[in-house]
């Protein structure tokens, strides 16, 4: 099957500490999932899940690691997916940038070249 994405994705582990904050109908602090210049995704308790719509319109806050802040600017997302993962208790909310920062987008390259450097081969 051929990868239909635009940009290289990178996934984050439970045991590493990035989060994103949302602003919305809601606000609130996610553990991000992947990570694309493209776009994210994170996950968050089902019963938060409401909250979010496939085509809904949501602004990134800040993007964090334990060490950084990635993203400090507001940037618009679009909901392009919202899966309900039942066995785990949580839903997993799939996002594109609508206008994201030349300088944000730099630094998610530079992340995302890094940490593809980690993975095995």
């Amino acid at each position: 099957m051929q990868e239909k994405r635009k940009h290289k994705r990178v996934y984050f582990s439970l045991d590493e500490d990035f989060f994103v904050e949302i602003e919305g109908k809601a606000s609130f602090k996610a553990r991000l999932l992947s990570l694309s210049e493209g776009g994210l995704s994170f996950f968050l308790p089902i019963k938060k899940s409401s909250n979010f719509k496939k085509g809904d319109v949501i602004f990134l806050s800040s993007l964090k690691s334990e060490n950084e802040d990635l993203i400090d600017s507001l940037v618009s997302l679009s909901v392009r997916h919202v899966l309900e993962e039942n066995n785990v208790g949580k839903v997993i909310v799939g996002c594109q940038f609508l206008d994201l920062p030349e300088k944000d987008r730099a630094k998610i390259k530079k992340l995302i070249e890094e940490k593809s450097q980690q993975l095995p081969i």
